[in-house]
């Protein structure tokens, strides 16, 4: 989950302003810089990609059998 805040006006961040259309540049610019930053570091997975699909039995039907 994402999230943006104003800490000026709200230092508890308290008001998720993520969804804010009046901050939309700066939260895309900062995604932008987050995405080049993970690059650099060749830690980089699309993190806006679809998640992958789970193959095979999912965790609680395992442990469902073992019992």
């Amino acid at each position: 989950a994402e999230e943006f805040f104003d800490l000026e006006s709200d230092p508890a961040e308290q008001i998720n302003l993520i969804h804010s259309e009046k901050h939309q540049e700066q939260i895309n610019e900062m995604r932008r810089l987050l995405i080049d930053w993970l690059k650099a570091q060749g830690d980089y997975i699309d993190v806006y990609a679809m998640p992958y699909s789970i193959h095979g039995p999912k965790p609680h039907e395992i442990f469902k059998n073992k019992n």
